[in-house]
């Protein structure tokens, strides 16, 4: 007798203690907007007529969201649903949530995506409205890089000094980003504009962009984002078999 294939479990089986249809449909709204309460249930009829693609596509992005929600329940030692009852009831931790739900969906990185959960957790419970708000830019600013400007920010991080875009002849004793990584010398101006932007790095005596001589240096914020991702690995790989 052949054995039928498994169907992937729907967000409410796999969160750990269950989640009502309410939370369920909330999630949903901040994942698709106003269709999400009736794509992120299984059995929805926009996933039964025929629409596989979209289906797949539905199934990974949840896929990922559980991610960041069993981070942030483990995280916070709570239900997601008492995390979501928590949040309803304060538009700056709700936002929290909806950012970092929508940014773990669009995710490939699953140090990224447990980062987002444990900020979730920590913006949601926070009694501190600085950490709401430090909570809050965390998820917007991991939201909002690419895997390369990770990678860029946490050599930059790690390596520490200062650092130059180029390397030339005057700066000889300065790292060089485009050296570290030739693979995206091509975008490499990019990186650098954003995480500046961002507040990841900066040049302490110089405003602006201005490609000059001057060398970019990490920021606190910067370090603490990179902090949030190097924890959220390690407990990420601590609940590997």
């Amino acid at each position: 007798m052949t054995n039928e294939p498994e169907e992937p479990k729907d967000l409410v089986a796999r969160t750990a203690g269950g989640v009502s249809a309410a939370t369920l449909g909330l999630v949903g709204t901040l994942l698709f907007g106003p269709i999400g309460a009736l794509v992120a249930g299984a059995t929805s009829p926009l996933l039964t007529d025929g629409a596989k693609a979209l289906e797949r596509v539905i199934r990974r992005r949840l896929g990922r969201t559980q991610e960041a929600v069993d981070a942030a329940a483990k995280f916070a030692n709570r239900s997601f649903e008492e995390l979501i009852e928590i949040a309803s009831e304060d538009d700056r931790r709700l936002e929290i949530v909806g950012r970092a739900v929508q940014a773990a969906a669009l995710s490939s990185d699953s140090a990224t995506i447990c980062a987002l959960g444990r900020a979730l957790a920590t913006g949601v419970l926070a009694t501190d409205d600085a950490k709401v708000d430090e909570s809050l830019r965390i998820v917007s600013t991991l939201a909002s890089l690419d895997p390369i400007d990770v990678k860029v920010l946490e050599r930059m991080h790690t390596s520490g000094g200062t650092w130059h875009i180029l390397r030339t002849d005057d700066n000889s004793h300065h790292h060089a980003i485009a050296e570290e990584f030739p693979e995206a010398e091509s975008v490499i101006d990019h990186v650098v504009a954003r995480l500046s932007q961002q507040g990841l790095i900066t040049r302490p005596d110089a405003g602006g962009l201005a490609w000059d001589g001057i060398p970019w240096v990490v920021t606190d914020f910067g370090r603490l984002c990179i902090e949030t991702l190097r924890s959220a690995g390690a407990a990420a790989e601590g609940d590997s078999p």
